[in-house]
């Protein structure tokens, strides 16, 4: 695995760099940005600032703890495996997702829009719904 800076990443991706797999990303700021068509698959973020952030049409099969996803737009993107972990997603849009065996621990929810499908459930352990109600344990359907 590789450890990389925001800026390196940003600096890759506008030299057309769309490949970001095994890579290590921590205490970074991507926020606002609009990326298309990365790859994150077997990537590890933590504690990186991704709110208000364009994510579409990637593959997002990644662990992610402590990201900040707030108000971000994440479309049609392939998210089956993921592991998200102490993330915040308040007021997040996440919409035409595989959401296939994605794991959701100890994330909020709370005025996010979540729209997958996928062949098998996500998991969801020790959330806060959308509606803002606290779901302890494990569910499938929050």
């Amino acid at each position: 695995m590789e450890k990389i800076t925001a800026e390196m990443f940003f600096k890759r991706y506008e030299n057309g760099c769309r490949d970001f797999q095994s890579i290590i990303l921590e205490y970074a700021d991507l926020s606002m940005a609009d990326f298309q068509r990365i790859n994150l698959q077997g990537s590890q973020l933590s504690y990186v600032n991704l709110s208000r952030i364009n994510l579409r049409d990637s593959t997002l099969t990644a662990q992610f703890s402590f990201c900040n996803f707030r108000d971000s737009k994440i479309e049609s993107c392939y998210l089956e495996s993921a592991r998200f972990s102490d993330c915040d997603f308040r007021g997040a849009s996440v919409t035409k997702v595989n959401l296939t065996y994605t794991s959701f621990i100890r994330v909020n929810l709370q005025g996010a829009r979540l729209e997958g499908f996928g062949e098998e459930f996500p998991l969801f352990f020790n959330v806060v719904r959308e509606d803002g109600e606290f779901i302890p344990g494990y569910t499938y359907e929050p």
